[in-house]
């Protein structure tokens, strides 16, 4: 009882501290908030003693904790019903969640820095564009969701066959390339509306249910972004049901291995191309999803959504939250996606910022803010994180 209730409060805890944090309209208050909200996981996690009573009481409750942790999500934007601006900010939050978890198909678990990685959710994004604004074709959205997902893991593939053999900083040049060219390309092309854009991107609509529509629920007037909000932590979710299956599945394992030592992990049989593929097809294809839902979300697109700084922003959060570990991952992309509208004061500096982040934790802590956990292997149990 004492685990569940440690839990409990912990978790509480956090969902104030969140919703104290997007309270406050001064910079200066949000900066201090943040110093101690770092400060306080850094104490944490030197002290032994309070590491192990909250590892302890999580492990022990696991699934407590994380069906609290759901139910505690689902009712965060409810607190801000009189700034809908905040629910969207959060819904963009959501979104980049499932963006980090793609690219940590390459980043984190294969060691493929993809610098271009903005492009694929870009293309995913122009997919719907084009669609629903640009031809009008109407077509059932969840139809419209696969078909940009499809379309930006083809050219993941598309990627992924010239770089085979790539790695390192060679790997990392070739994507930044990628990257330019998707941009260039929507940017000069007539047919994708050159640097205007596509306006006019109708509404998802599902089941008979507009998303951009407000909704009044126990006399309540419900803003529609927050119909948007709970449409993406439901693909949200099954992205990260879908990134743990395959994490301690032999996909995963075979991951690991060859980003530990390509040479040993082919000198146990395992086919660095095929797994290779794999994860460019699965990240760009969750990326192409997360476009599917931005581009109605926004109702209109252009080439500045999806530059370069996007791609290294993309790169920030994985460092940031902790490279491998889902948890860790959508925490450093909610942040990051949030502190922005924090600051700014000091939006010219965004990238610099973002720079030093990236600096800070590969020097004092590489394995970002909630380290991955050492993979166990029992043959009777199959993988297992501790």
């Amino acid at each position: 009882m004492g685990k569940i209730l440690t839990v409990l409060l912990i978790e509480l805890l956090i969902l104030i501290v969140s919703v104290f944090a997007l309270k406050i309209e001064s910079t200066v208050g949000f900066l201090l908030l943040l110093v101690s909200i770092v400060f306080a996981i850094y104490y944490g996690a030197k002290n032994e003693k309070i590491r192990y009573r909250l590892q302890d009481a999580f492990s022990s409750s696991r699934r407590f904790a994380l069906i609290l942790g759901i139910i505690l999500i689902f009712i965060f934007p409810l607190f801000f019903m009189d700034s809908p601006y905040w629910v969207f900010v959060i819904t963009i939050g959501v979104i980049y969640i499932i963006l980090a978890i793609g690219l940590n198909m390459m980043l984190g678990s294969l060691d493929l820095v993809n610098l271009g990685f903005a492009a694929f959710f870009g293309i995913g994004a122009y997919t719907v564009g084009m669609i629903t604004a640009k031809y009008g074709l109407h077509l059932p959205y969840l139809i419209v969701l696969l078909l940009a997902g499809i379309v930006a893991m083809i050219f993941g593939l598309l990627l992924c066959l010239p770089t085979m053999g790539m790695k390192g900083y060679y790997f990392s040049l070739t994507t930044i390339a990628f990257g330019l060219a998707v941009e260039l390309t929507i940017n000069n092309l007539e047919w994708t509306g050159g640097p205007g854009g596509i306006k006019n991107i109708p509404h998802i609509s599902l089941f008979g249910l507009n998303l951009g529509d407000s909704y009044t629920v126990f006399g309540y007037d419900l803003p529609f972004q927050l119909n948007y909000f709970y449409f993406a932590l439901v693909i949200m979710l099954l992205v990260m049901l879908v990134a743990w299956l395959i994490h301690n599945s032999r996909i995963g394992l075979s991951w690991n291995a060859i980003k530990e030592d390509d040479i040993a992990a082919r000198a146990q049989g395992i086919n660095i191309k095929v797994y290779r593929i794999y994860a460019f097809a699965i990240g760009s294809f969750i990326a192409g999803v997360a476009g599917a839902i931005f581009a109605p979300l926004m109702g209109y697109i252009a080439p500045t959504n999806f530059t370069y700084a996007h791609s290294i922003t993309m790169v920030a959060m994985v460092i940031l939250g902790g490279i491998d570990n889902i948890m860790g991952i959508a925490l450093g992309a909610f942040l990051l996606s949030i502190a922005p509208e924090k600051f700014r004061a000091f939006s010219d500096y965004r990238m610099l910022i973002y720079a030093l982040i990236i600096i800070l934790m590969v020097i004092y802590r590489p394995q970002g803010l909630i380290p991955k956990k050492i993979r166990k292997y029992d043959f009777i149990g199959g993988a297992k994180d501790e």
